[in-house]
C-alpha cells in the first residue's frame, strides 16, 4: 500500500512539474515590446531544418541552422524618425540597418485589442510595404493556444486581402545562439504555399526572435539581447579599437581562440542610431572614419552571436 501511495505521489508530482515547465503563455496587451535603445543583430539562414509542428510544450530545435549576419535592428522613438508624419499613430518603431548599407523603418501600433503593422522596411514613398489603407494585424489580445482570427488588410497600391492568424504552439526554442523559454509561435496563412511562422518571446518583453517565410524558404533571426539566449562570454575573447581617439583610420583587433564566426563591429551615435557596420573576417580589420563627424560614439563587437566587447570611440 505504501509503495502504491508513493508511486501515485511521484506521478502527481511529475505531472505537476511538467505542467509548470510548459505553462501556456497567454498574449495580453500589458506585454510590451523591447524598450527604445534596444539593439539586436539580424541574421538570415536557408531552411536546412524544417520549422517543425505546433503543439503544447513543444521544443523547436533549430540549432542546426547556419546563420549569416545581415545587419542590425534598433528600437527607436517613432516621433524621432523621418517618416513619423506618415504614420502618426505608431507606438513602436524599429530602424533596420542592413549590412549592405542604408536604413529603413518598421512602424507598428499596439492597442488594448491588437498589435498591428503600419509599414515594413519603409524609407519613403514607394519603398517597403505601406499598410496605410488598412494595417495588418500581427496578434490580437488576449490570445491563447489554438486561438485563431481572420484579419483584413490592404497595402498602398493593392487590393484588400485576408490572413488567418493562429497561435499554434508554445514551448522552448533552440537556435544557434541559445535557448529561449516561454516562447509562443504564431502561424500566419495567406493562401496555399504562402505562410509564415513567427516565434515570440513573452518575458520580460513580447517580441519576435525568429521568423520563417515559406515563399523564400528562409529564416530570419533577431538575436534579442534581453532574453536568456545570451550566454556567458569567455574571458579569453576580447576586442579593442586602436588608436582611440581615431582620426582617419584604425584597427579592430579581436582575440578569439575558437575562431571568428559572423564577427562584426557596430558603431552608434549618441542617439543610439547605428552609423557604421564592419564585418570582421580576420583577427585584425582596418576601419575608416568615412563620413563620421568628430565626436563621441559607442561601439560593440560580436562574435558567434555573442557580444565580446563594447565601449566608447572618439572621432577627432
Amino acid at each position: 500500500m505504501k509503495k502504491i501511495t508513493l508511486f501515485v505521489l511521484i506521478s502527481l508530482y511529475l505531472i505537476t512539474l511538467s505542467a509548470a515547465l510548459f505553462a501556456q503563455p497567454v498574449l495580453v496587451s500589458t506585454m510590451t515590446p523591447f524598450p527604445v535603445g534596444t539593439t539586436d543583430s539580424i541574421y538570415g539562414a536557408t531552411a536546412s531544418v524544417a520549422p517543425g509542428s505546433g503543439g503544447a510544450g513543444v521544443t523547436w530545435n533549430l540549432s542546426g541552422l547556419t546563420p549569416v549576419a545581415e545587419g542590425t535592428i534598433t528600437v527607436v522613438n517613432p516621433a524621432s524618425t523621418p517618416y513619423f508624419s506618415t504614420f502618426p499613430t505608431a507606438t513602436f518603431c524599429a530602424e533596420v540597418n542592413p549590412s549592405s548599407g542604408g536604413s529603413a523603418y518598421i512602424y507598428e501600433r499596439l492597442s488594448s485589442s491588437k498589435w498591428e503593422q503600419l509599414a515594413n522596411n519603409y524609407s519613403g514613398v514607394g519603398t517597403g510595404t505601406d499598410y496605410t489603407p488598412d494595417p495588418e494585424t500581427a496578434v490580437e489580445f488576449p490570445m491563447s493556444y489554438l486561438n485563431s482570427v481572420i484579419d483584413t488588410f490592404q497595402k498602398v497600391g493593392g487590393s484588400a486581402n485576408t490572413v488567418t492568424i493562429t497561435y499554434d504552439g508554445y514551448g522552448t526554442l533552440i537556435t544557434p545562439f541559445g535557448t529561449y523559454t516561454n516562447v509562443v509561435r504564431i502561424y500566419k496563412y495567406w493562401g496555399p504555399g504562402d505562410y509564415d511562422y513567427n516565434w515570440y518571446v513573452t518575458s520580460p518583453n513580447l517580441d519576435i526572435v525568429l521568423s520563417f517565410d515559406m515563399q523564400s524558404n528562409a529564416y530570419t533571426f533577431i538575436r534579442t539581447a534581453s532574453t536568456t539566449a545570451i550566454k556567458e562570454v569567455s574571458a579569453k575573447e576580447t576586442a579593442q579599437i586602436y588608436p582611440n581617439p581615431l582620426t582617419n583610420s584604425g584597427t579592430l583587433k579581436i582575440s578569439a581562440p575558437n575562431g571568428l564566426y559572423n564577427a562584426f563591429l557596430t558603431v552608434a551615435d549618441a542617439t543610439g542610431r547605428i552609423v557604421k557596420y564592419v564585418p570582421a573576417y580576420e583577427a585584425e580589420t582596418t576601419i575608416s572614419r568615412d563620413q563620421l563627424c568628430p565626436g563621441l560614439y559607442f561601439y560593440s563587437v560580436e562574435n558567434s552571436g555573442l557580444k565580446i566587447a563594447s565601449g566608447k570611440l572618439v572621432i577627432q
